[in-house]
């Protein structure tokens, strides 16, 4: 059963074999009865919801298009629903 546990600076998901987390970046198991992690410590830092804003403020006014559009947005968003849902249910959901 997944845990999703949204915290103060990222989100980390967690089942009974693996997990991951987005701050710091990283993958954790468990291989040959022995505890691995794999951190990505190697990617630069970057203050991800500034550069967001500034991108959609970049696209008003040269009246570009966003990176991500409203569909991809929707879809991610039933993955998370999904998520909740499967740990509040413990069984598997389908995404529609």
């Amino acid at each position: 059963m997944p845990l999703v546990c949204p915290g103060l600076f990222g989100v980390s998901v967690r089942g009974d074999k693996a997990g991951i987390t987005t701050e710091p970046p990283a993958i954790y198991g468990y291989y040959k009865d022995t505890l691995t992690s794999m951190k990505f410590d190697w990617l630069p830092k970057q203050e991800g919801h500034r550069m967001e804003i500034r991108h959609f403020v970049e696209c008003l006014e040269e009246n570009l298009a966003v990176r991500v559009q409203p569909v991809e947005s929707l879809r991610v968003q039933k993955i998370i629903d999904a998520i909740y849902e499967s740990s509040a249910k413990n069984k598997e959901i389908a995404i529609k």
